[in-house]
């Protein structure tokens, strides 16, 4: 079955005309996910919100994608999760078995900026960091503020059922952002 594809929201398109502008280069990935990595659905269904954003993209041993990720799910993400940071996904790029890609959520830039600290600091941290080792071979984590267009962004909300019942495909829109004096 082929799936409708709709135009992008007027408002939507429009950001990203304006963010584009500031885009300096780069290149995509296809990504597959990990099977236990959430879902959209599971991720608003647990409310994960997050103002900040820590990207991965790890360079690991040639075939260890898979056994770097799921160590990830065992040994770090329990770890990472009692400090407030909360998985978003978990992939393998496709076509290229030396690289992985982890999403977390942050509740705040200031959370973001005490998870860095406290890696460096707390034995999970370091004990993580060495075991990393085992796969990686380089990693780079870059820090992005979610659109409000994001599921996990603080402001979004699902449209009304109503509203989406009459499109083939569920649509979200942000909900207004109120913007202090």
């Amino acid at each position: 079955m082929v799936q409708e594809v709709r135009a992008q929201p007027p408002r939507l398109r429009k950001w990203w005309a304006q963010a584009a502008k500031h885009r300096s280069g780069g290149f995509d990935r296809i990504l597959e996910p990990m099977p236990w990595s959430p879902t959209r659905d599971e991720l608003t269904a647990r409310n994960v919100r997050g103002r900040a954003s820590l990207q991965e993209i790890a360079t690991v041993r040639p075939g260890a994608a898979s056994a770097y990720l799921d160590a990830v799910a065992e040994e770090w993400m329990p770890a990472a999760e009692r400090r407030g940071t909360v998985l978003i996904g978990a992939w393998r790029t496709a076509m290229r078995d030396t690289e992985a890609v982890l999403l977390w959520a942050l509740p705040t830039l200031r959370a973001f900026t005490a998870e860095l600290s406290a890696r460096a600091r707390d034995d999970d941290g370091r004990a993580w960091a060495e075991r990393a080792r085992t796969w990686r071979v380089d990693f780079r984590e870059t820090l992005l503020v979610p659109s409000q267009w994001c599921v996990v962004h603080p402001a979004w909300r699902p449209l009304p059922e109503r509203a989406a019942s009459r499109r083939r495909s569920i649509r979200t829109e942000p909900a207004p952002i109120r913007r202090r004096r």
